[in-house]
């Protein structure tokens, strides 16, 4: 119970900060703030808590190599945004699948997934580079908040209670499910327009550099030392790396 408990106030709080931080900032912040491990980083703890931490650091590798999932859910959407939203979901999802089914059986080690993912992080960065724009904000009523939070959280205990029967692969890859990024975009896409769209789906490549950090130092050290040690070492890592993205080149909407 306390676990449960402790999934729905952390992811919940996490969510919360984070579009609070999109609000303030901007779409292509928005985007960057999507893009950390803010729930996968969560997830990955309670699987090393429930599962054991060979389970997660597994996990961790699997949850890195669907990112290639991710940026291609980002540009497909981006290239499809101009006809309709539900065009651009539907691509983007399915883009997502093919990428991470196709690389579930080809990649091994960490180095491997290094190799493929940093590379396809920067091209989709460059992909998707836009010009910032000077629109107008129009601020929302927020009614995307709550589908954030709640996909969020049930992502979170979804994965988490059925992880032994998932397998630290399909855990690590369902993670990564880009739910977040696709509702933040949805929202930009349909309050401002494409521009603003592609802004945040930039930002959420972007942001995955960080993320990349985070799950390299799981897999390696999690198996060598204690949870606190490594998921502290984790972000980290991951805050130094995001501190070099110069947060100006998203574009403020």
């Amino acid at each position: 119970m306390e676990h449960l408990v402790a999934k729905v106030g952390l992811v919940g709080l996490v969510m919360l900060g984070a579009t609070w931080a999109a609000r303030r900032w901007g779409d292509g912040v928005g985007g960057w703030i999507a893009g950390l491990p803010l729930t996968s980083g969560p997830m990955s703890l309670f699987l090393a808590v429930e599962q054991g931490p060979a389970f997660a650091a597994r996990a961790a590798q699997s949850t890195m190599l669907a990112l290639n999932g991710v940026a291609a859910f980002c540009v497909v959407y981006a290239a499809l945004c101009g006809r309709s939203w539900i065009a651009a979901v539907t691509g983007g999802v399915c883009a997502f699948a093919v990428v991470c089914w196709a690389l579930a059986g080809v990649v091994s080690t960490v180095g491997a997934t290094l190799a493929i993912t940093l590379p396809v992080l920067a091209f989709a960065s460059r992909a998707l580079r836009t010009v910032p724009a000077p629109i107008a904000r129009e601020e929302g009523p927020g009614s995307d908040l709550p589908c954030r939070v709640v996909a969020a959280i049930l992502l979170t205990m979804g994965v988490t209670q059925m992880a032994a029967t998932l397998g630290p692969e399909v855990s690590g890859s369902i993670s990564r499910l880009p739910i977040v990024a696709g509702v933040l975009a949805t929202s930009a896409l349909l309050r401002q327009g494409a521009e603003a769209a592609r802004r945040v789906l930039r930002g959420v490549v972007v942001g995955s550099f960080g993320f990349v950090a985070f799950f390299v130092v799981v897999a390696v050290v999690l198996p060598r030392a204690g949870l606190p040690a490594s998921y502290l070492s984790a972000v980290v890592a991951a805050l130094v790396i995001q501190a070099a993205v110069p947060l100006a080149t998203l574009g403020r909407a």
